[in-house]
């Protein structure tokens, strides 16, 4: 009995492709690193207008006027590892939460990661790094890593959700989170989503 494969049709070409470009980096900046010198190497990487344009609408900021990483790689461990550290420098704009008008911040923030050629890429969630008071290294994916990714990541990390003008203070609402500032405690509405808080016990 014959197995009828599946046919590659215009339509499932164009919806893998579409899902490709989804997931695929706005800032991606790929170097080979299985040939290093002992001392490493440095890089410096600039996102492009287009790129900080689609990584303000990612980070859903109003615009990434300027992303620059200057980055050191330099292995260690016999080689099996790698350090990545430098400094992220970017220039944000976004808007008050109060009262909307646009702030500019100017960012700049140290960069220190961990990558191994010998870390899964898909690490079951019972495994658990062992190494005292260190984050689980990166996995190098086919000899490289992706510096622009490392750079928008720290971004992302930098980035205030809550940006408010100089001088303007946030009001607390007359009811926050079930509890009255007047009266007695009302029912959360989100109370039933309690139990699903931090279900993932590896770090983000």
């Amino acid at each position: 009995m014959s197995h009828k494969q599946p046919e590659n049709t215009p339509d499932a070409a164009a919806a893998e492709a579409a899902a490709q470009e989804r997931i695929a980096p706005e800032f991606s900046r790929p170097v080979n690193v299985e040939r290093l010198p002992d001392l490493g190497r440095h890089w410096t990487v600039e996102a492009t207008a287009e790129e900080a344009a689609a990584l303000a609408q990612r980070l859903n900021v109003d615009a990434v006027e300027s992303l620059k990483g200057v980055l050191h790689v330099k292995p260690f461990a016999k080689g099996d590892m790698l350090k990545v550290t430098g400094t992220m420098t970017a220039t944000v704009r976004q808007a008050c939460v109060v009262t909307l008008q646009p702030l500019t911040s100017q960012l700049s923030e140290d960069i220190d990661r961990v990558f191994s050629f010998s870390a899964p890429k898909d690490l079951p969630l019972e495994v658990e790094w062992t190494v005292e008071d260190e984050d689980l290294p990166d996995p190098v994916v086919d000899g490289a890593i992706d510096l622009g990714e490392i750079v928008a990541e720290q971004l992302a990390l930098s980035i205030d959700p809550y940006p408010r003008a100089e001088g303007v203070a946030f009001t607390v609402p007359e009811t926050l989170g079930g509890v009255s500032a007047n009266g007695p405690e009302t029912e959360n509405p989100f109370a039933a989503l309690a139990g699903l808080k931090n279900k993932n016990p590896l770090k983000e």
